[in-house]
């Protein structure tokens, strides 16, 4: 949501498996998995993942998609994962979709700013009021 920019999608071409797992990194991101990261690969359905992405710094950052095929040990429960892939992508981090995504923190330390000041003004008028 609220991303801007060209945005084109880009096909890439790679070794699939039944069962996959991707994996979205980003060291100026804040990034919760929506559902599992491992997913089962049904040839007549689509498979998607979701990752819900909030940054946490302004600038140029990066966000890396990592995506594994995951292969099963015949005639037991062990699985391996192999990397089949890494993308980078870089994104535009503007001060104020910084300020979108943390409007509620930014709002309730104003809210404690304002009352800390009230606070204070009435303290120094009691004070006041008590020297005279």
């Amino acid at each position: 949501k609220g991303l801007e920019g060209p945005g084109e999608p880009q096909i890439k071409e790679t070794t699939v498996s039944t069962y996959m797992k991707v994996r979205l990194t980003g060291s100026g991101f804040k990034i919760v998995p929506e559902i599992s990261e491992a997913q089962m690969i049904e040839s007549d359905k689509h498979t998607h993942w979701e990752f819900h992405v909030t940054p946490l710094k302004s600038g140029i950052q990066t966000l890396r998609l990592t995506y594994f095929v995951i292969i099963s040990a015949q005639g037991t429960d062990r699985q391996k994962e192999y990397e089949v892939g890494d993308w980078g992508v870089s994104v535009k981090v503007t001060p104020m979709g910084l300020l979108k995504s943390y409007w509620q923190f930014v709002v309730g330390t104003l809210i404690a700013i304002v009352a800390l000041i009230i606070s204070i003004i009435g303290i120094r008028k009691k004070k006041r009021r008590e020297e005279r």
